[in-house]
């Protein structure tokens, strides 16, 4: 059976949906100003989407993970959502944390990138380690995206 696994099994797929690219923001996104279905929502996750690729190099396999967030603040109250924090694995060498990009759409649509100074590196525990982002320029209506 596992050698049925490995020679068939070379190729999984999951769920196929709509992944809006890259700092294209749909102009009902902007101008959205609750959730539909949550009128007290603070804030509203309009897509995170996470892709793992698998490769062969000459030093073995090499899993990549790439993510993709976006959120809508709807009111101040939900600013705390403009303070990142990604958790990832540092116990091991082999692991890196690489090209980091944020902005904040602003409801006007104008775009503000969030520079590297703003970003900091926490030792949380031995083996685990946190990127903080702080992002500025945040108001109500603005869509923080981050990848």
């Amino acid at each position: 059976m596992l050698l049925g696994c490995c020679c068939f099994g070379s190729t999984l797929f999951a769920q196929k949906f709509a992944v809006e690219p890259w700092g294209e923001i749909s102009e009902a996104d902007l101008k959205m100003t609750a959730c539909q279905w949550d009128t007290a929502a603070t804030a509203l996750v309009l897509q995170d989407v996470g892709r793992v690729k698998l490769s062969w190099t000459e030093h073995g396999p090499e899993v990549v993970y790439n993510r993709s967030r976006r959120v809508k603040i709807f009111d101040p109250s939900a600013f705390n959502e403009g303070n990142l924090k990604i958790f990832y694995r540092s116990n091991r060498q082999a692991e890196k944390f690489e090209d980091l990009d944020v902005q904040v759409i602003l409801p006007d649509g104008s775009r503000k990138k969030v520079k590297s100074d703003n970003v900091f590196t926490e030792r949380v525990t031995e083996q685990i380690n946190a990127k903080k982002v702080f992002i500025p320029y945040l108001q109500k209506g603005c869509i923080i995206e981050f990848r």
